[in-house]
């Protein structure tokens, strides 16, 4: 119980000195969960202009005032996740969010930028997975009447022009809402490791997705992931931003294939005409199996996952 009460003080302790890492670690409690990133605009008697953004829904002082949840990360970094560095430069009143490690260093090295941590983790611009939406950056530079040059970088998830402001592209992806998280976005499930299956039969086929659209593509492969021999493509249907399990029952394991075998789920953007369309969202490969041709040898039919 003393332990458990000095790990809660030590969580308190960080997240009210504004610490990125403190504000993760308080997160990271929840830990397969989006956590919000909120924004804050920055208004005194001299200046306004400026923006923040946060875990933590509590303003630095007085002179920031909230505009609530912009965009939701994962407090956790998973297999399909970037880090989101964020950095300061208080002379010019900048707050900069960036997935870039070179830009990154850059900015500390070279432009006088003090690193505030990692934020959340988020995904990559590729990435643009049901329940998910992009982030754009944009800059503005203000000049005198000011006492002297400040810079503010603003994310949000419209590409609509802003006035004042200059377009620096789309930077990340990051989820909607707060949703449980898997540890991979798509895996196949059965058959399990080491498992025979026998050589022209029907085999079942079950594998975990997160989310439904797009397309699911089986594949089977004879020489250790070398190459690869389609099985099928079919819709992703399920729940939206939920972890989703999925079978298919007809795979007829070719006549004649023996020995080691492996199977890889790829779940694919589909175009508006439902066919293949650029590279796979994920993909994962199983584990080794076996192709046997005795009636007698253990075929494993088990149709769920443990």
């Amino acid at each position: 119980m003393k332990r458990l009460l000095l790990a809660i003080q030590l969580i308190l302790l960080l997240t009210s000195t504004g610490s990125v890492s403190g504000q993760l670690l308080s997160a990271s409690l929840r830990r397969d969960m989006t956590v919000p990133v909120y924004r804050f605009y920055k208004r005194t008697p001299r200046f306004e202009g400026a923006h923040m953004y946060r875990i933590s829904p509590a303003p630095l002082d007085q002179y920031w005032q909230p505009e609530g949840i912009v965009f939701h990360v994962s407090p956790i970094q998973l297999a399909y996740t970037v880090p989101l560095y964020s950095l300061a430069k208080g002379s010019i009143e900048d707050y900069f969010l960036t997935t870039d490690a070179g830009e990154r260093s850059q900015c500390l090295q070279y432009l006088g930028y003090k690193d505030n941590g990692v934020i959340g983790y988020v995904l990559p611009p590729q990435m643009d997975v049901p329940g998910t939406t992009s982030i754009y950056r944009w800059v503005r530079t203000y000049t005198p009447p000011y006492y002297y040059d400040l810079q503010d970088h603003f994310y949000t998830s419209s590409s609509e022009a802003i006035p004042d402001y200059k377009f620096e592209g789309m930077r990340f992806r990051v989820w909607t809402e707060v949703v449980r998280l898997p540890k991979s976005l798509v895996k196949v499930s059965i058959p399990k490791a080491g498992a025979a299956i026998k050589s022209g039969s029907l085999v079942s086929i079950s594998w975990t997705v997160w989310s439904s659209g797009g397309l699911i593509r089986l594949s089977f492969s004879t020489d250790n992931a070398q190459s690869w021999q389609p099985i099928t493509t079919l819709p992703n249907n399920g729940g939206y931003g939920q972890l989703n399990t999925q079978s298919y029952n007809s795979w007829k394991v070719p006549a004649g294939t023996l020995g080691t075998l492996r199977i890889k789920v790829d779940w694919l953007r589909s175009d508006s005409s439902g066919n293949p369309s650029g590279l796979p969202w994920a993909t994962h490969i199983s584990s080794p199996i076996k192709a046997v041709t005795s009636a007698s040898s253990p075929v494993r039919r088990t149709l769920s996952p443990l």
